[in-house]
């Protein structure tokens, strides 16, 4: 009997800087937007993820959407990072999302710029109390003036769907098929859920086929460029489409496999990565799928 083998890992692994962790999304009924908390970072950091994932930090235009980001996460014991700013022009604040400031809810005595480097925004002074949460402080990038770590207030328009998106075309096995990588019906990635792809079309014979995991369609770790034409390796009209951060491996006998993807809930709304299957054939040569390209929804 002829046997297709692949061989396959569990779980995947997202870049460290897009590893921060974002809360559950809350919609405002008021304006439509979505808001997330995320872990303890500086601000810079949590603007950068912001921006990542299609937004920025939450930008307060009215006393009713203050008052709704107090309702919604007002923890007596934290501060939470907003979009303003002043660190392009001392005493200049500006909402990161470019927006004109039209209010502001300062704390008492509020903004100080404390030791001339404090140009970051956030609700909420814990080290006053919980009822201070609504005001507005001024602290430097990243631990404030009192010690504490604040999380960020993302916000966005619309969520990123979850999505995989098929792209490229593969080269065909030594009996002509050409392996077909595709999403189980009706799984998506979604963040915090497990989905399936599978590699079908293959020949049974013994095959070693890779799914082939990366975080780039454009370059590799090696900075070469994609498409990467794999003639040289003894694979005429085979490409590789995506980098190779990652591989995983299992064994099949029915000429196709599913491989799992756990999307883990640390896993940014928006976080793209990217999968192909290359199919080693003993002892007749080799050949490539298409690839995938996955969207993390929420």
């Amino acid at each position: 009997m002829r046997t297709t083998f692949l061989v396959a890992a569990t779980g995947l692994a997202f870049h460290a800087s897009l590893a921060a962790q974002v809360g559950t999304w809350v919609q405002n009924p008021a304006n439509g937007h979505y808001y997330g908390l995320t872990t303890q970072m500086s601000w810079t950091d949590a603007e950068a993820l912001a921006v990542q994932i299609g937004g920025h930090l939450a930008t307060i235009r009215s006393a009713a959407e203050n008052d709704w980001l107090a309702t919604t996460f007002a923890i007596g014991t934290e501060c939470h990072w907003i979009g303003l700013n002043d660190a392009a022009s001392e005493g200049h604040f500006v909402w990161s999302s470019g927006e004109p400031v039209t209010y502001t809810n300062w704390h008492p005595g509020e903004p100080t710029n404390g030791n001339g480097i404090e140009d970051w925004c956030h609700l909420g002074l814990p080290w006053t109390g919980p009822q201070a949460y609504p005001f507005w402080n001024d602290s430097p990038n990243g631990d404030t003036s009192y010690g504490w770590v604040c999380r960020g207030i993302l916000e966005v328009t619309n969520l990123t769907p979850a999505a995989y998106v098929p792209f490229g075309t593969g080269c065909p096995t030594p009996d002509g098929a050409v392996p077909t990588l595709e999403p189980v019906a009706g799984e998506l990635p979604r963040v915090g859920t497990t989905s399936h792809l599978r590699v079908s079309n293959l020949p049974l014979a013994v095959t070693i086929p890779v799914f082939v995991v990366g975080f780039s369609d454009s370059t590799t770790p090696a900075g070469y460029a994609l498409p990467f034409d794999l003639a040289p390796l003894g694979w005429p009209g085979c490409e590789q489409l995506v980098s190779n951060e990652i591989l995983y491996w299992t064994i099949t006998t029915t000429g196709q496999a599913d491989h799992a993807f756990a999307i883990p809930a640390a896993a940014p709304v928006g976080f793209e990565f990217f999968v192909q299957a290359l199919v080693l054939h003993t002892p007749t040569g080799a050949s490539v799928s298409n690839g995938i390209a996955a969207r993390v929804g929420d």
